[in-house]
């Protein structure tokens, strides 16, 4: 699982995106995109497409 800690006004496709390259360049299944700046911590799940073995 990769967690992606972010300190933003806002969440943009740009992040997502960037979440997406992560998963498919280190083979992984699940990632979390955290965004510390609001008053509630908020979160994105991604999941990726699942690796052959």
């Amino acid at each position: 699982m990769l967690a992606e800690p972010k300190a933003l006004s806002d969440s943009i496709p740009a992040h997502h995106a960037q979440v997406l390259d992560y998963l498919n360049a280190y083979q992984l299944e699940v990632a979390q995109l955290l965004n510390f700046s609001a008053p509630r911590l908020t979160y994105n799940r991604f999941v990726g497409s699942p690796r052959p073995t």
